[in-house]
């Protein structure tokens, strides 16, 4: 018997999965209090430990954040409202050796920040905060637009039930599974150094549905979803995206063999963007690749629309835009991107933050389409892999035919496309003026893109029939 996540992991809804696990099978519970929550009780115990290190450690560091996820839900047998909080606090520096200590504590109390600063110091520190040394700025960045701590459950869970009900319209008696849901990151984090003292909150968030049916023995399946900084709610999701993701989810694929060996191919937005993150999370790769010339893509967390957008990263410095290519010139990939502490172990982590990939000459979509003699239009992404000698395996959920220009109607699930990465972007000719925001949320810092779709030259594999996932996957 197949299971919520069996069925979400084998069509590939990365979204819906993402938003609903670990929420899949629990039960509803409030929101947490915020009572015993005191920012600034927070910061003096940080600033503190800082100033205890400082004798025995160069460039003494302390960051701090408290991490909410919350999840408002409805699928077919389940409507609730999961929350998760999750909290730690750092401190460390350099030792006259020139190696990083640093000690993590989950107790944000100030002796519990007291006690990191002395485990990493290797002596006792304060438990009461004295004033800021001369010389250290404080700075805040947490002006909003909008709290969600101040939204009660039963509206969340009202702008899921919206949300769903606009889902049940494009439904029919194919579908065998959908999901609504909403998420909402609440990130507040504190850096104190021996110079600065930030405190910065954002808040994130994401809207999606998803829509399955069953075709012969494949699950199908579409997706929908936006994403952003500020609080989500179901409007942000427009009409035309449910009915596209219905339609993607109830179109009958083609009988017979798919398109196999060298074709031109359009990659939709949402391909280009995971592309690009899995490369430049390969530094030493990216830096043998060069874009094609009509390519620029630059890092700029500092973007209105970015959704992991930030003020200052994880070290306190200053966000700034970095063009990692432009021109025909290789891909600046080492050292690019801020800071940030993320995942279960909130090891500090290097790396883009906010891709925007623009191109120049660029037309519509259609017009980009037309410009292609022969070939396949891909999207959505079930699978990619990239191993060290830069050979891409991208798994696509359909493909779309394109001849003399239009598409012709025919359409085949789970195509493999297969190429040198960097052969595969410098074979780039030409790129839609559209662009589309594009989300990244795994278990490392959370990333976007805004990404055009690009037409390019790769090899294509026969259609892949989907294999049930081995109980240890689930």
């Amino acid at each position: 018997m197949w299971t919520r996540r069996d069925l979400l992991r084998a069509v590939g809804a990365s979204a819906t999965l993402a938003a609903l696990t670990p929420g899949c099978g629990a039960g509803a519970r409030p929101l947490l209090a915020d009572a015993s929550h005191d920012p600034d009780r927070l910061r003096a115990a940080l600033r503190a430990a800082v100033d205890a290190v400082a004798a025995r450690l160069t460039t003494p560091f302390a960051f701090a954040t408290r991490r909410r996820r919350l999840r408002a839900v409805v699928d077919l047998d389940q409507r609730g409202l999961f929350v998760e909080e999750r909290a730690i606090a750092i401190v460390g520096g350099r030792d006259r050796d020139g190696a990083w200590r640093e000690h993590a504590t989950d107790d944000l109390s100030p002796a519990g920040v007291a006690a990191a600063a002395a485990a990493v110091a290797g002596g006792s520190g304060p438990t009461t905060a004295p004033a800021p040394p001369v010389g250290r700025t404080a700075r805040d960045h947490t002006a909003l637009v909008r709290d969600p701590r101040a939204i009660g459950r039963r509206a969340w869970l009202a702008e899921a039930d919206a949300l769903a009900e606009r889902v049940a319209v494009h439904a029919s008696s194919r579908i065998v599974y959908r999901a609504s849901w909403l998420v909402a990151d609440d990130d507040e984090t504190w850096i104190v150094r021996a110079d600065v003292d930030h405190r910065q909150r954002r808040v994130r968030g994401q809207v999606g549905a998803s829509v399955v049916t069953w075709h012969g023995r494949r699950p199908v399946v579409g997706e929908a979803t936006i994403a952003g900084p500020g609080v989500p709610t179901a409007a942000l999701l427009d009409d035309a995206a449910l009915a596209g993701a219905a339609s993607d989810a109830l179109t009958l694929y083609t009988p017979g063999g798919a398109p196999t060996g060298p074709a031109t191919v359009v990659l939709a937005p949402a391909l280009v963007a995971a592309i690009l993150d899995r490369l430049l999370a390969t530094p030493a790769i990216a830096a043998a690749v060069t874009p094609a010339a009509l390519l620029t893509i630059t890092d700029d967390p500092t973007a209105a629309d970015a959704f992991a957008g930030h003020v200052v990263d994880d070290d306190g410095e200053p966000a700034r835009p970095t063009v990692i290519a432009a021109d025909g010139r290789p891909m600046r990939a080492a050292g690019v991107g801020g800071a940030r502490r993320a995942g279960p172990r909130w090891y500090r982590r290097r790396g883009p933050c906010h891709l925007e990939v623009v191109a120049g000459p660029a037309a519509a979509v259609t017009a980009v389409e037309a410009t292609v003699d022969a070939g396949v239009v891909l999207d959505g992404l079930r699978d990619l892999r990239l191993d060290v000698d830069g050979r891409l395996v991208l798994r696509a959920a359909r493909a779309r035919e394109l001849a003399r220009g239009q598409r012709t109607g025919r359409i085949w699930g789970d195509l493999e496309l297969r190429a040198d990465v960097g052969e595969l972007l410098a074979a780039v000719s030409a790129a839609s003026l559209d662009r589309v925001a594009v989300t990244i949320v795994d278990d490392g810092p959370a990333r976007s893109a805004r990404a055009p779709a690009l037409v390019t030259r790769a090899e294509l594999g026969g259609a892949v029939e989907p294999a049930r996932p081995r109980r240890s996957d689930r």
